[in-house]
């Protein structure tokens, strides 16, 4: 990919900012997909080459009204072009935001704004993946405003807010948030948080259609004839809900150990997923056919625990660990399929260890380890399994040298341990699993 971009930075007056910047990129991308068919090949793997293009302008302004006010003005605009072998598509976005930061009392902090987005874009379908209508124009509404304030001063702080919204697919939403922040002493600090929270229903999910072919030679297939499933976007379909929990604390044990933890519970509620439709049915070719539709028919919950640790024990030495704990239990309707699956796409353990190390004043060496729990590699619509993603260690490495002031060198490795690995699978059949390799590259940085 070739790209270039520019930022300009000025101050128009001594209460006045602006930033202007823009980006512009052409390249080019592929991998191995299945291309879905009524007649013979009805699935074929074939290498798609991606052409993409596109470029985006932003202009940002802030005005100082006084010592405690300030207000900020940004629009921007952006331009995409993807074409595959699969689906292409051109998209053109706007977007305008308004804030205003003020103090209306004595130990109040004030801020709202308000935001519009226009979306145009444009698709050029194929039977294996199509939007219906091919072209659509959205626009989203948006306001919020949010107030901190002192409790107990310099002890107990609250922050209030709430973010109004109304889209093209679910209409008007309402988004609010509470949290609690109690600093004890100087180095300790506890906070607790509930904030419900929506993921308003995409093109995807009201438009799209998805054709994947399950073979006669899959052990999932005994019908000894393709099967296509078809997998269809629902103009019905309702934003998803989450109500979030959560509780934390952090305490900076010496001037050289800092330690974080945190636990969380979400509820979720209207989760999409798939609904069977009619009975597999015969069509020429042949083929058996099944039709699959999203549904707000899953919920559930989640919790959790993050752990953070950062060590200094030496001037030129620092350790930072990281951990995380995640426990899914969700719940489908009669006729839906998803739960067993969805459970298994993340992780319930993973780790990770990251030390940098001065080894002169101009040579720096850092290391990362990463830990990941197994997950089971299943495909979200429950018409095809692969192996298992098992438990796995990774490690990166990245020498660095400041030969000048400006310039720095940098030898990076990536995926040290083993020469590949699968770590990742696709939710459907399109995509066949693919490993990451092991890897390296050499980095040049010029500051001037």
């Amino acid at each position: 990919q070739l790209r270039a971009g520019f930022r300009v930075d000025w101050d128009a007056s001594a209460r006045d900012t602006t930033t202007f910047q823009g980006d512009i990129y052409r390249g080019d991308s592929g991998g191995t997909v299945t291309v879905a068919g009524l007649t013979p090949p009805t699935a074929a793997f074939v290498d798609s080459d991606e052409e993409v293009s596109g470029g985006n302008l932003l202009l940002r302004w802030q005005h100082e009204l006084s010592a405690d006010s300030s207000v900020s003005l940004q629009a921007y605009y952006d331009r995409t072009s993807r074409d595959t072998v699969q689906f292409g598509e051109d998209r053109d976005t706007f977007d305008l935001d308004l804030q205003h930061r003020f103090v209306p009392a004595q130990g109040h902090e004030l801020i709202w704004g308000l935001g519009y987005r226009y979306t145009r874009d444009d698709a050029d379908n194929t039977f294996t993946i199509s939007l219906h209508p091919d072209s659509r124009t959205d626009h989203l509404f948006s306001g919020f405003v949010q107030d901190q304030f002192s409790l107990v001063p310099e002890r107990l702080k609250a922050t209030l807010g709430v973010k109004l919204e109304h889209n093209d697919y679910s209409g008007f939403e309402v988004q609010p948030n509470a949290r609690l922040l109690w600093t004890p002493t100087p180095r300790q600090s506890a906070w607790a948080s509930v904030a419900r929270a929506v993921r308003t229903p995409s093109r995807i999910d009201h438009d799209m259609r998805i054709n994947a072919v399950l073979l006669p030679s899959s052990p999932t297939n005994p019908f000894g004839i393709p099967i296509v499933t078809s997998v269809s976007g629902d103009e019905d379909n309702d934003a998803e809900e989450l109500i979030a929990y959560e509780l934390g604390y952090r305490i900076q044990a010496s001037e050289r150990l800092r330690l974080d933890v945190a636990a969380f519970y979400n509820d979720y509620d209207r989760l999409i997923t798939g609904r069977l439709g009619e009975p597999l049915e015969l069509l020429p070719g042949p083929v058996l056919f099944q039709e699959i539709q999203f549904d707000n028919a899953l919920s559930g919950e989640t919790y959790g625990v993050e752990l953070a640790a950062d060590w200094r024990p030496r001037d030129r030495l620092r350790f930072q660990l990281a951990y995380s704990y995640l426990q899914m239990q969700l719940h489908s309707d009669a006729g839906t399929a998803g739960e067993e699956v969805a459970e298994t796409w993340s992780p319930h353990h993973q780790g990770s260890l990251r030390t940098s190390l001065d080894l002169r004043s101009d040579l720096l060496l850092d290391l990362w380890v990463r830990y990941t729990d197994a997950v089971p590699a299943l495909n979200f619509l429950g018409v095809g399994a692969g192996k298992d993603i098992g438990s796995y260690l990774t490690l990166d490495a990245r020498l660095a040298w400041q030969a000048t002031k400006q310039i720095e060198f940098a030898l990076v490795g990536q995926n040290l341990l083993d020469d590949r690995q699968l770590e990742f699978a696709a939710e459907t059949n399109d995509i066949p699993k693919t490993e990451i390799e092991r890897s390296a590259y050499v980095q040049l940085t010029w500051r001037f």
